[in-house]
């Protein structure tokens, strides 16, 4: 490892009067694009990618000393020493600047929002872009640097007196740490020790704790290499690194109520800037410290030096670093800005099933790929290289080589134990040329390490003896350990010239195996050691082989191959666009065509040249195991099952039978399996058969093919195959034995397959008999097929057996029919006995059902009542006619007494038996099933069957439904019993949403009693629907009382919810006005519903009073509550409000004042109730109840008002949806019906009076001709209007009290009923005319729920406010709200019914 470092570009400020300008202060935006400098009274920015200079920002008179940029990189801010903190955007523009008192020594933005930390000589602020005044708390000392946590939940302050304050988001100090030095740099850094290699938690079992079992040495230098991290998630922390100018880095430990001293590190210089990088790609993260040194030093987060990064002439006074994109950026007393990119590289090494690799550049991570159990090495030193060979892991750090060690005897276990013994590195062999040439290469065997520098391999022992060295002819570029007996290992060697050596241990002479014109970059060896595969320096894969020197395949644009470790013909490449492929058949055609002949077989592999398979996965491929490639993607390894099913069809599309069985032993399908064990019994390898068969557990084939070898006689045949199928039946077969350690006798082990698990068995040259090719059809599936080779070699009566054993008598017959035999009876007689004599129950009932004998066949089934009955007789159900009735009735008895309920369900149905069916809900309680039936059948059942219903439905606590059915009981007492009970348990409960739900159905029952009292006979004529017919003064005062509390109720939920839940999204404005509601609707009564709390009501009215500026109210209300008990715990809150609002005016907001809509009086706050008849929530002038939307309780621009008694509510609502004429004469004296026709002429004919007004116009006025003039903004044209008459009907008006000159009917209207209104609130009463003049879209109609009632009107005096109703409730609402309450729940807000009606206007 040697980590490269790059200057992508620098710049020099240029001298100001012969004095070099140092930077101040630099910092790199987060998505790593700009780059801002402050150096003098500028601020500079800078492009990152290629160092131009966008702007240079002129905000500050003096020097500035701090840049930020913010979390989202679209601003940053700058602070200087004219005590101004600037807030540029990212473009250069200025957005806005504030003050302190004293000069801005640092500013840090949140790294989690846009919070911003100015930090001044004095003080400090806090500030973010939705407040108007920044925070600011003082300090002790000078300010000199600041951090804040990675969650930016803390900001730590270091100051000038060695104090540094840890505070909260609110500026609060939480913490503080002593130090006896000024803190001038420092930094928070994330605790990522409990965490993986994939930046996910190591598994529990896999944090091996090496240092605490004891086996850890502390190594050289401070550094620990062993010691192990332990994950540990009981508290979360952060870690604080700190640079003080006494010459130390500390590292502490920072939790959310303590903090703990981690390290303390001497340095030989004074730190000035810290910055902290982390690559979640790379797994890399380190510290980067610039001070006096004049340097930019690595260290990880223990504080121990890694490397030094650059170099400069002056003092290094701030840095900043991106770890994503390994970048960072120096500024230095001088004025030189450096912007440096740094290559970590990657340090990695695998070992069959295990994968080691470098994180956080001192820890290294163990993983093995089988188990996927990880372990955490940390050395505290920078690791550079590293080997892994067995059970040995060899570490390569700055200034010696530590080996670990695991069992040897296990090779899943994971605990690696330091080694005493360690290599210290000496440069003494080579010149610097060789080393640097062939860079440094390690590796590890069972007892000896090699590490080769240039041209020279030397080989150590572990206690650092070294014992040979061998020179090369050229600088080596890779090194693989080919295994071999412990001490005896042998390695093979790729160098800069192309050649492939291979050396032994024990052996002091090279052996050339292979040579290439191009240097080498990685070789691989197959597992019998015949095959090498070179990847050279220019891309290109050479598969060679050893013993001939032939190359067996050559392709370019490879980056990395290895062979398969069970299979020697398999190889999986990486490419260099990083896709991998795996190839098939890499050994010689020839070899493939020998093995066949040995086997007998005449065929011949057609394909003579390896097929490349593409794999669709991305990465490095490590390693390749059966059918699991271990790939590296993005920094993580992972196990990818590669299909073999392609690789085993080719070999059976050529007939290689045997070679598919090779290939399926890898890790085939079971639908793979399948097809090599029919190819294979079709071409009768009994003994492969036999084992794909076991395999697959195929009882049903393996007692076939036992068949077949007894039938055949051949007895040495079927213990071949005996023995065979015990070594071969697994997936994991032994016919690819290999000599795992690696020893000579691999290749003699790979021969024995051929005698044993590969033997043929039965006879290959020669076909399956006729009668066994029909079986096999059969056992497949393949019926017809099997009986027509039956038929073809003359066997009929088996071909017609195969069937009747089948059961599959119509096909049977149909064989029959079709080879020539017309008549069947015989074959359905013989069908017939055969089924009596098996006793099959079912094949009768069958075979009786075919026959038209459904009573017969469902007797026969209900004989025994074996298992399965209930579906064998339901098919009987099903197929008889619907006439059968006394089949269905045997059957439905014989369900309904063996509690088969859904069965006798079906059966009743079918054959129409209401009674019986009705007998059976009754006695399995399938009451709703019941109640539908009776819906369905009315009149033909005694309704007292739903009161056992609705007591059943009390006992589940389904209490909703229980009413529904006691009222289809007719016990209607019953009925109101349990809403009653249901309503006072919600009050009880304070569910008082549920509570006004409850009383709302209650005034509807109450209505519903009203209604029933007024018209007994429930049938009303069309003449007697004006009238609204009164009921008796209890239950109608009732009815009101219930609507009245289902409104408090539905109120005061939201008071309850505002004092009780720690949290309320409600608003102020929504929660003034619900107290407002309750306290006027309850008025000056003492009776208040049982759970409302007056304490509570106010206390909601002063708290929101007090936030919209309603101070005299405030006043009125603490009054008010003072008098009431308030809850302890709102005592001292209440009191501190009481005192608090003696200081506000007294005076209320006007614009919180009500206005009544249809007097325009403006109303206080609460009713005083000094007008006698305005009690309640309604104006103080008129009387008319506010109309409040019930969601947030505004009140609503409608004014009530009610037709003239002689037009009905259908006249009405037709009237007013015709269109308004021009103009209307206002009339008060005639009749209804005259009054109805009048202004339905008048809207007729208003059509026809517009072509008549040209005409008219020319005519003379004297002479009863057209008058024009203007009336509220209309142009009116009258016909044949005299002088006299207008002062006629002036006197009218004046009669009336009415000015001619109001341009509205519906306003005449209005104020003559405000003139005639005395002691008691009257609604306005319009005629036909003024309905006529309406616009529809501003009234609205409640409609009533009886014919018996009247509808009640309403305008909106405000069109411009859209606004809903509700029909079923009656209840008005912002029509924007309902809709969103109405499509968020599904149901009306207030009635909870689904069916709000029409919620518009008319």
């Amino acid at each position: 490892f040697q980590m490269k470092v790059k200057s992508l570009w620098n710049d020099q400020i240029p001298e100001k009067d012969g004095v070099k300008s140092p930077i101040n202060d630099i910092c790199i935006s987060p998505d790593g694009t700009r780059v801002v400098v402050a150096v003098g009274n500028r601020v500079l920015l800078y492009r990152a990618e290629n160092g131009d200079l966008i702007e240079s920002l002129r905000g500050h008179k003096e020097t500035v000393h701090s840049v930020s940029f913010s979390n989202d990189s679209t601003r940053f801010a700058s602070g200087g020493a004219d005590n101004i903190v600037v807030i540029w955007k990212v473009t250069g523009q200025g957005l806005l600047k504030y003050n302190h008192t004293a000069p801005i020594q640092r500013v840090k933005y949140n790294p989690s929002m846009l919070l911003l930390a100015s930090c001044s000589e004095v003080d400090f602020g806090l500030w973010t872009p939705d407040q108007k005044q920044v925070t600011k708390e003082k300090v002790p000392s000078r300010i000199l640097s600041a951090s804040w946590s990675p969650d930016g939940s803390l900001l730590a302050i270091g100051m000038l007196n060695g104090m540094i304050s840890l505070r909260n988001q609110q500026a609060q100090e939480v913490q503080r740490i002593e130090r006896k030095a000024p803190i001038w740099c420092l930094q928070f850094i994330p605790d990522t020790s409990g965490y993986g290699a994939s930046g996910g938690p190591l598994k529990p079992t896999s944090l091996l704790s090496l240092q605490q079992q004891g086996q850890g040495t502390p190594g050289q230098g401070g550094a620990t290499p062993g010691a192990a991290a332990v994950s540990s998630a009981a508290e979360t922390s952060d870690l604080l690194a700190v640079g003080c100018w006494d010459k130390t880095y500390s590292l502490y430990r920072v939790q959310s109520t303590s903090h703990k001293l981690q390290t303390v590190k001497q340095l030989d210089y004074y730190p000035c800037s810290i910055s902290y990088s982390s690559n979640t790609m790379s797994k890399t993260s380190y510290l980067i410290i610039a001070g006096s040194n004049k340097k930019a030093t690595l260290y990880n987060k223990e504080g121990a030096r890694l490397t030094e990064l650059t170099a400069r002439d002056s003092w290094l006074w701030c840095c900043d670093c991106n770890g994503e994109l390994d970048v960072a950026v120096l500024g230095t007393h001088h004025g030189y800005i450096d912007y440096l990119a740094m290559d970590m590289g990657s340090v990695h090494a695998v070992f069959r099933d295990r994968y080691a690799y470098r994180e956080n550049l001192t820890e290294v991570i163990v993983h093995h790929l089988l188990t996927d159990k990880k372990v955490r090495i940390k050395c505290k030193d920078l690791i550079q290289n590293l080997s892994l060979y067995r059970n040995k892991l060899a570490v390569q750090l700055s200034d010696r080589i530590c080996v670990y060690e695991s069992s040897a005897d296990n090779t899943e276990d994971m605990h690696f134990r330091i080694r005493p013994e360690k290599i210290m590195i000496k440069d003494t062999f080579g010149s610097d040329a060789d080393r640097h040439g062939g860079g440094n290469l390690m590796a590890i065997c069972t007892q000896h390490l090699l590490f080769c520098r240039g041209k020279a391999v030397e080989l150590y022992t572990f206690d650092g003896l070294r014992q040979k060295v061998w020179q090369m002819e050229a600088p080596v570029t890779c090194i693989k350990v080919d295994g071999g007996l412990d001490g005896k290992e042998g390695l093979l060697l790729g160098l800069q010239s192309g050649g492939v050596f291979k050396v032994f241990v024990d052996n002091p002479f090279p052996i050339e195996l292979s040579r290439r014109p191009v240097g080498i970059k990685q070789i691989d060896i197959n597992i019998y050691r015949t095959t090498v595969a070179i990847v050279d320096s220019q891309g290109t894969l050479t598969v060679t082989d050893l013993q001939t020197q032939e190359a067996l395949f050559t392709t370019t644009g490879v980056a990395f191959a290895c062979f398969n470790s069970e299979v020697e013909d398999l190889i999986c490449v990486t490419n260099s666009d990083s896709s991998i492929s795996v190839i098939n058949g890499i050994n010689s055609a020839a070899s493939r065509l020998a093995s066949f002949t040995d086997a007998g077989s005449s065929s011949t592999l057609l394909a003579s040249t390896p097929e490349v398979q593409e794999q669709h996965i991305f990465g490095l491929a490590l390693g390749f195991r059966g059918q699991k490639i271990f790939c590296l993607y993005r920094n993580s390894v992972m196990g990818v099952d590669v299909p073999q099913g392609l690789n085993m069809q080719r070999a059976l599309e050529h007939g290689d039978i045997k070679t598919a069985y090779k290939i399926a032993c890898l890790g085939a399908t079971e639908a793979d399996w399948k097809l090599l064990a029919m190819r294979s019994l079709r071409a009768n390898f009994l003994s492969i058969a036999k084992n794909a068969f076991s395999r697959l557990k195929e009882t049903k084939f393996l007692s076939l093919i036992d068949s077949i070898e007894r039938r055949s006689g051949s007895g040495s045949a079927a213990s071949s195959v005996t023995s065979t199928a015990t070594v071969s039946a697994g997936a994991k077969t032994s016919s690819l034995v290999r000599d795992r350690s690696g020893g000579a006798n691999a290749a003699s082990a790979a021969a024995a397959p051929d005698k044993s698990a590969l033997s043929a068995g039965g006879n290959p040259s020669l076909p399956l008999e006729f009668t066994w090719l029909a079986e096999l059809m059969a056992y497949e599936g393949h019926h017809q097929e099997a009986a027509k080779i039956y038929a073809r070699n003359g066997r009929l009566d088996e071909a017609i057996r195969l069937f009747t054993d089948l059961r599959r008598w119509e096909d049977a017959k149909m064989f029959a029919r079709n080879a020539g035999q017309a008549d069947v009876s015989a074959l359905t007689l013989q069908q017939a006995k055969w089924l009596q004599e098996i006793n099959d129950w079912k094949g009768a009932s069958e075979m009786y059902m075919a026959m038209g004998q459904f009573l017969q066949a469902a007797k026969i089934i209900a004989e025994g009542l074996e298992p399965g009955w209930q579906e064998a007789m339901i098919e009987v159900v099903r197929a008889c006619p619907g006439d059968s009735l006394d089949a269905l009735d045997f059957c439905g008895d014989k369900f309904s007494m063996n509690n088969e309920t859904q069965l006798a369900k079906e059966t009743y149905t079918k054959s129409k038996d209401v009674s019986k069916l009705m007998a059976l809900y009754a006695r399995k309680q399938m009451w709703k099933e019941a109640a539908k039936l009776a819906d369905e059948n009315e009149g033909k059942f005694d309704v007292s069957i739903f009161l056992s219903y609705a007591e059943w439905l009390v006992s589940q606590d389904r209490y909703e439904e229980a009413m529904q059915a006691y009222k289809k009981s007719r016990r209607l007492d019953l009925a109101r019993r349990v809403l009653e009970e249901l309503t006072n348990n919600a009050v009880a409960e304070c569910r008082f949403k549920d509570a006004a739900y409850y009383y709302w159905l209650l005034s509807r029952e109450t209505e519903d009693d009203v209604v029933a009292a007024a018209d007994p006979t429930g049938v009303e004529s069309k003449a007697e629907a004006a009238p609204v017919r009164q009921a008796g003064p209890s239950q109608a005062q009732l009815q009101a009382e219930y609507e009245h509390k289902a409104d408090l109720y539905y109120a005061y939920a939201s008071v309850h919810a505002y004092v009780t839940d720690p949290f309320t999204s409600l608003q102020p404005e929504m929660l003034f006005q619900v107290a407002r509601f309750i306290i006027n609707s309850l008025g000056s009564t003492e009776v208040i519903p049982f759970g409302v709390s007056k304490a509570s009501t106010m206390y909601t009215l002063a708290r929101q009073a007090m936030l919209l500026g309603a101070y005299k109210l405030a006043r009125h209300a603490y009054d008010r509550l003072s008098k009431l008990t308030v809850p302890e715990r709102k005592q001292e809150e209440v009191e501190l409000d009481m005192l608090l609002v003696q200081a506000k005016p007294v005076r209320d907001d006007p614009d919180h004042l009500p206005v009544c809509y249809r007097c325009g009086s403006t109303n206080p706050l609460l009713n005083p109730f000094s007008n006698r008849f305005a009690k309640g929530d309604v104006c103080t002038n008129c009387g008319h109840p506010f109309v409040r939307s019930f969601i947030n309780f505004d009140i609503l621009p409608l004014v009530e008002f009610v037709p003239d008694p002689s037009i009905s509510d259908e006249e009405a609502v037709e009237l007013i949806r015709q269109p308004p004429p021009a103009s209307l004469p206002f009339s008060t004296s005639l009749p209804g019906g005259a009054a109805f026709s009048s202004a339905m002429a008048a809207g007729a004919a208003d059509s026809k009076r517009g072509s008549a007004a040209t005409a008219g116009k020319s005519k003379d006025a004297k002479g009863g001709g057209w008058k024009e003039s203007k009336t509220g903004g209309a142009d009116l044209l009258s016909l044949g209007r005299e002088d006299n008459d207008e002062a006629a009907e002036d006197a009218v008006n004046e009669a009336l009290g009415v000015n001619a000159h109001e341009a509205d009917l519906f306003t005449r209207c209005l104020n003559l009923t405000l003139e005639r209104q005395k002691n008691s609130y009257t609604p306005v009463k319009v005629d036909a005319n003024t309905l006529l003049a309406m616009r529809r879209s501003e009234v609205y109609v409640c409609r009533p729920s009886s014919k018996s009632k009247r509808a009640t009107f309403y305008k909106n005096m405000l069109p411009e406010i859209p606004i809903a109703i509700s029909q079923p409730c009656h209840r008005f609402f912002h029509l924007e709200d309902f809709e969103f309450s109405y499509l968020s729940e599904q149901r009306c807000p207030y009635s909870r019914l689904k069916s709000v009606g029409e919620y518009g206007s008319l």
